[in-house]
């Protein structure tokens, strides 16, 4: 999964960086991962991703939507 935000962080579109890898999905499902906490752990559950790629996402699907 990590692998996922770290494309879309490097300009990516959300459907290539699926495609790269490997996640068949319809684009608003991986919005919804994109903007999903559950990857940051939850206390059961270890992180998938850091806090600071998860801000870091959420900030350029703001820039990306008022573009």
């Amino acid at each position: 999964m990590w692998a996922f935000f770290e494309d879309y962080l490097k300009g990516t579109s959300q459907q290539e960086a699926a495609r790269r890898n490997g996640i068949h999905s319809a684009q608003a499902t991986l919005g919804k991962m994109l903007r999903d906490s559950k990857y940051l752990g939850d206390g059961f559950y270890p992180p998938v991703i850091s806090q600071e790629i998860y801000d870091w996402a959420q900030e350029e699907r703001k820039a990306a939507r008022f573009a």
